[in-house]
């Protein structure tokens, strides 16, 4: 907050060289040098949203202010008027009794009813979380309208949008900016040599949750299996470094192997089913069997 460090901190603007700058935006058309707020086209209508929704509380809250009021019949002092010796009344409160002056009365608007609040809020939330590229879901927290099904393709597609938010954008603008300012600084301190601008990089996005695990996990398998995804790509949307859990299987495999241990999640050793595959059954003795069959 710029009052909290007001001691070691000036509240005044510093300039900052353009060249010191990463400007992360979407380009929308040729030349574009400035981006645009994401969602400033819904920016009105959340104006527009929050005075309604303020609109609508007050008059709740008027509606809560069970008041009584109470009036003298007698008639006033010769020369008072009506409604001297009292006081304006400025607010209602929920449980007021209030006396009047004589000759003073109380009358109350009778405001429209707004009815079907709930629904009028959803739809504008709905062309909100459009105007941001989100799913309503994702924007309210409210998955009461939503099934299995219906928030699975939600999710999917904003899954998607969120890929190419971080394909398009992050990584062009922000990752490989910041990489080769790393790398020259690397050249710089004399950490490593120059020339380093042919080293090839792989960006790890974070890992997706998936909806249902099971079921996508499967046609993940099959996928690799098939050869229409590599492994490697399989291990990085899992959000981890393919090195890295090649390094770990084979520490796995090291230490199952001197504690002579066979664990069904080993597709070298066991089919999915704890069984040992054909390839791997020792032949009948005097005869010859063709190896068949596939590991996972």
């Amino acid at each position: 907050h710029p009052g909290e460090w007001t001691i070691h901190r000036r509240l005044e603007s510093v300039r900052v060289p353009a060249s010191e700058v990463l400007r992360i935006y979407k380009p929308k058309r040729a030349g574009q040098i400035r981006g645009v707020p994401v969602g400033v086209s819904t920016h009105n209508d959340l104006r527009d949203l929050s005075e309604y929704r303020d609109a609508e509380r007050i008059r709740k809250k008027i509606a809560a202010c069970f008041s009584v009021f109470v009036t003298d019949s007698a008639d006033p002092m010769p020369g008072q008027k009506p409604g001297d010796g009292g006081y304006q009344i400025e607010r209602v409160e929920p449980g007021m009794i209030e006396y009047l002056a004589p000759g003073q009365e109380v009358q109350f608007g009778t405001p429209p009813t707004a009815e079907g609040f709930g629904d009028y809020m959803g739809t504008e939330l709905r062309g909100v979380a459009s105007g941001f590229g989100v799913t309503y879901e994702d924007l309210t927290g409210d998955y009461s309208q939503v099934n299995f099904s219906s928030g699975r393709m939600g999710h999917i597609r904003f899954q998607k949008v969120v890929k190419l938010w971080q394909q398009n954008t992050v990584i062009p603008s922000l990752c490989n900016p910041v990489l080769q300012r790393f790398l020259d600084m690397l050249v710089i301190s004399g950490a490593i040599s120059a020339g380093v601008d042919e080293l090839e990089v792989t960006w790890t996005l974070p890992s997706r949750e998936m909806i249902s695990p099971v079921e996508e996990t499967k046609a993940l398998k099959d996928q690799i299996r098939l050869g229409v995804k590599p492994w490697q790509d399989a291990v990085r949307e899992s959000g981890q470094d393919p090195e890295v859990v090649l390094e770990k299987l084979a520490q796995d495999r090291g230490s199952f192997d001197s504690k002579k241990l066979i664990l069904d999640c080993d597709p070298t050793q066991t089919d999915g089913q704890g069984q040992t595959p054909t390839r791997l059954k020792p032949a009948p003795a005097g005869k010859t069997t063709a190896a068949t069959g596939a590991s996972g």
